[in-house]
């Protein structure tokens, strides 16, 4: 596998050869700071760019454009990264040759026309279309049924993160929905083309030079690359004592949600020592939560704890019987105060490495996998895999414990259920 980024005026390419795979892979991203209302018009916008262009101005000409290409596969996804939204346009679809001579070629002509060429009259993307997205938007973001555990974590993270970008989540809002216009969405797009910052990935065995030239010619990115800032989320502050929120909800069970904000860690912490944390605290049957918390005193369901090195904080979930609320949260306080004075075995960092050498052979089974590893070196500073093995292999307990000393909780927050069964359910 061999990596080469071209760093060109107006976007970064990322060549990823490899003759591992059948098929090519291109994501194109296009980069901004992350905003609430940004998240309902990248979904619409990546919608509407899907269900027609110019060139192919009904669905059923996008659906036999994709069976000439050998039924190659096109698709978006809006995701966050830190500080930053993401739109992301993937293109996969055969190699000429497993197909025929000029395939691949199309394909990105095809992928070209979706992302630059959009169906647009008067200024505005084209009426039918249009609705067509925002109806099916629409039907997304009501299909996001909010259950318990969904509502759980929409008002922690509206505890833990009031006033950030964190706290937002979902395909989207109806009120933002019903306020974007065709016109207003075509604005929004303009500026998506001029100002966002652009990476595009390429995965498969192609030619640098063909692949360079196609993109040189006709994709039409107009943005200025400027220097963006550190995706990384910086706790500005810290609580001392913990915010503690108990809410009451009509459910059989409790839901219970811990928050740790993290200080401003080395690279070291941030890539592996806090994974490792995560790990040992709540990543699995032989971590600390769940040997304390779930086998030894019967008190929850499920619990896990999830360490995120791009939002710097480390959130703890558990299913739990309201009336065991108060002594899971001490077991849970409890387990944490054991990391930080080493007691857990050493064979835990062990079988960590154990299950990352399993991880980074997944990622190169993929395309998709390969993509999001370098883009997550490109966006992060995530290590390469090679990087990856050598410093896991020199992770100790000392390196834990230091860790365990900077892991203070932010946010307890409770949805707090024990309803009887018939009482959730009445006949």
């Amino acid at each position: 596998m061999v990596y080469i980024k071209k760093d060109n005026v107006a976007y970064n390419l990322h060549i990823i050869k490899t003759k591992k795979f059948k098929t090519v892979s291109i994501h194109v991203n296009f980069k901004r700071k992350f905003t609430k209302e940004g998240i309902t018009l990248r979904n619409l916008l990546g919608e509407v760019l899907l269900e027609s262009t110019k060139k192919y101005p009904t669905r059923r000409d996008i659906i036999l454009e994709k069976e000439n290409l050998y039924h190659a596969n096109f698709l978006y996804q809006s995701v966050r990264s830190g500080n930053y939204a993401v739109l992301e346009f993937r293109a996969s679809f055969l190699n000429d040759e497993y197909t025929e001579e000029g395939n691949a070629k199309q394909a990105i002509e095809f992928l070209n026309e979706i992302i630059f060429h959009p169906n647009i009259l008067n200024d505005e993307f084209e009426a039918t279309s249009f609705l067509r997205s925002k109806n099916v938007l629409k039907e997304q973001i009501e299909s996001a049924v909010e259950t318990p555990r969904r509502y759980a974590t929409k008002r922690f993270l509206e505890e833990f993160y009031p006033n950030s970008v964190f706290q937002y989540m979902g395909p989207g809002y109806i009120k933002d929905l019903e306020a974007i216009s065709a016109k207003s969405l075509y604005e929004y797009y303009n500026s998506v083309l001029n100002s966002d910052f652009v990476d595009v990935f390429v995965c498969g065995d192609v030619d640098e030079k063909e692949i360079e030239e196609l993109f040189k010619n006709r994709f039409a990115i107009k943005t200025v690359k400027k220097k963006t800032e550190s995706h990384l989320i910086i706790n500005e502050k810290i609580r001392k004592r913990a915010k503690i929120v108990t809410e009451p909800k009509q459910m059989q069970q409790s839901i219970l949600m811990i928050g740790c904000k993290l200080p401003k860690l080395t690279d070291y912490e941030r890539k592996y020592v806090g994974r490792l944390y995560s790990y040992i605290l709540g990543g699995g049957a032989e971590s600390l939560l769940f040997q304390n918390v779930r086998e030894k005193h019967s008190l929850c369901y499920t619990i896990h704890s999830t360490f995120s090195s791009v939002d710097n904080n480390l959130i703890i979930q558990s299913g739990i019987d309201a009336k065991n609320a108060k002594k899971a949260i001490s077991l849970i306080k409890k387990s944490m105060k054991e990391i930080a004075s080493g007691k857990f075995a050493e064979q835990m960092i062990d079988f960590f490495r154990l299950v990352n050498q399993t991880v980074r052979k997944e990622i190169l089974d993929s395309p998709v996998g390969i993509i999001n590893l370098y883009r997550n070196h490109e966006y992060v500073g995530t290590d390469l895999l090679d990087k990856m093995e050598e410093e896991q292999a020199k992770l100790t307990k000392e390196d834990v414990m230091k860790f365990a000393s900077l892991v203070k909780i932010d946010t307890i927050y409770l949805l707090e259920g024990g309803m009887k069964i018939e009482e959730v359910n009445p006949q």
